[in-house]
């Protein structure tokens, strides 16, 4: 199951102990006539992956129509232990380009979340550095430091289930936290200076924190501009996880809880400096400096289906709280279903079902209602369904349906139903 997580190949795992890429074993070109055999005896993974999405709104929002969008992405993994005698030491980078447009604003009316999950951020460039890292894993592997240009929503409140799905508002963290953070809970294509440690504990648990730059370019269009220009500030990101099996067969089951806060200023969305509504008499926002989320959730895997480590029934769940007076978003909470391996016939197959609700900020919507100003945003939702065919190696197609409840959260649209089909291949 690799490749589902093709758009972010540092989620294929659930921890960062075991992580170098996916194997030849699980790729359309197989071992490419033994180079990469050849190069993974030198420590190197290299990963070539393709993800597109073509979805349509056929029934409710703001008009019918389809949009497309695609990534095609480059990873590089080096394991420096066999390339230089440095143990445990590795280096990581992503390259993407994306094209196409979001759904979601062309065609639904949906502000808060996009139906095809992999538009945006990719700098209408050839190629986009998503990040670049090194790592070091000391103490048996169970210490593992990371550094360079990466972002916390690869390692805090992730989960690879939530990109197996078409709706932009999870993958690969819930919108609430990535989009509602004013660049200090960031995600690729865009990086930032960041330090991550996760520790290994006994009894199945572990601890991850961290530091990240706030601000600043955030890699700008190519996601090589490096400034410290614009940063204000840093965000300390805090997680702890348990991570045991259960029963005969061994289920797997992943829960976590964290938060972040951050030093960092960030504009009120409501309210100028002279604390009148920027919607009614514009000039600049209040400034905050000082703002924190929290999230809590997990997967558990309910019946085992196959010997893969997450062929069964699983359910996951999160809950996400944000800061409402820097962010549209204030609480969103998601429940679903995943079940890989059902069909003996086709074991990688898989079968999903979720749904997401977001609460928007309740700090913008009662000044705006103090004004008597209408449409302002309340609440949204999405039921979706889909079902993913391993239709090759390395190969997944997966038509998918999506209904949207009050799109853009306003109640100005109907309810929308969006259809789309994804195809991800990993060369």
């Amino acid at each position: 199951m690799a490749i589902a997580y093709s758009a972010w190949p540092i989620l294929q795992v659930s921890t960062p102990a075991t992580r170098l890429g996916v194997q030849h074993d699980e790729a359309l070109l197989g071992d490419w006539w033994g180079i990469r055999s050849a190069l993974a005896r030198y420590g190197i993974v290299l990963n070539v992956n393709y993800f597109g999405m073509a979805v349509g709104n056929v029934s409710g929002g703001m008009r019918k129509g389809a949009d497309y969008a695609g990534q095609t992405s480059v990873s590089v993994d080096a394991d420096w232990g066999l390339l230089a005698g440095l143990h445990g030491f590795s280096t990581h980078l992503f390259f993407l380009n994306r094209s196409g447009r979001p759904v979601g604003r062309d065609y639904v009316g949906d502000s808060v979340f996009n139906e095809n999950n992999i538009y945006g951020a990719g700098g209408d460039v050839i190629a986009h550095l998503g990040y670049a890292f090194i790592e070091q894993k000391l103490w048996h592997d169970r210490l593992d430091l990371m550094a360079g240009r990466m972002g916390a929503a690869m390692l805090f409140n992730a989960s690879p289930i939530f990109c197996d799905f078409f709706s932009f508002g999870l993958c690969p963290t819930p919108r609430a936290i990535s989009g509602g953070s004013q660049g200090a809970f960031i995600m690729p294509p865009q990086n930032n200076w960041s330090f991550y440690a996760s520790l290994s504990l006994d009894h199945d648990l572990y601890l991850r924190t961290g530091i990240n730059a706030v601000g600043g370019a955030l890699g700008g269009p190519s996601g090589l501009n490096w400034s410290d220009h614009g940063v204000t500030g840093v965000m300390l990101p805090v997680e702890a996880g348990w991570t045991p099996h259960w029963g005969k067969s061994q289920k797997p089951v992943h829960l976590r809880a964290g938060f972040y806060a951050s030093t960092a200023q960030a504009s009120d969305i409501a309210l100028n400096r002279q604390g009148n509504l920027l919607a009614l008499s514009g000039g600049a926002p209040l400034e905050h400096r000082g703002y924190f989320a929290a999230w809590a959730g997990g997967d558990v895997m309910l019946l085992r289906q196959t010997a893969a480590a997450d062929g069964g029934l699983l359910f996951f769940f999160n809950y996400t709280h944000s800061d409402d007076r820097i962010s549209i978003y204030r609480d969103m909470g998601v429940a679903g279903f995943e079940d890989r391996g059902f069909w003996a016939k086709c074991p990688q197959d898989r079968v999903g079902l979720l749904f997401v609700w977001s609460e928007q900020s309740a700090w913008l919507r009662k000044r705006l209602r103090a004004a008597h100003l209408s449409d302002t945003q309340n609440h949204t939702g999405v039921l979706e369904a889909q079902y993913g065919a391993h239709i090759a190696s390395g190969t997944f197609l997966t038509p998918d349906i999506q209904y949207v409840i009050r799109p853009g959260a306003t109640g100005i649209y109907h309810n929308a139903v969006v259809l789309g089909t994804s195809l991800q291949i990993g060369f």
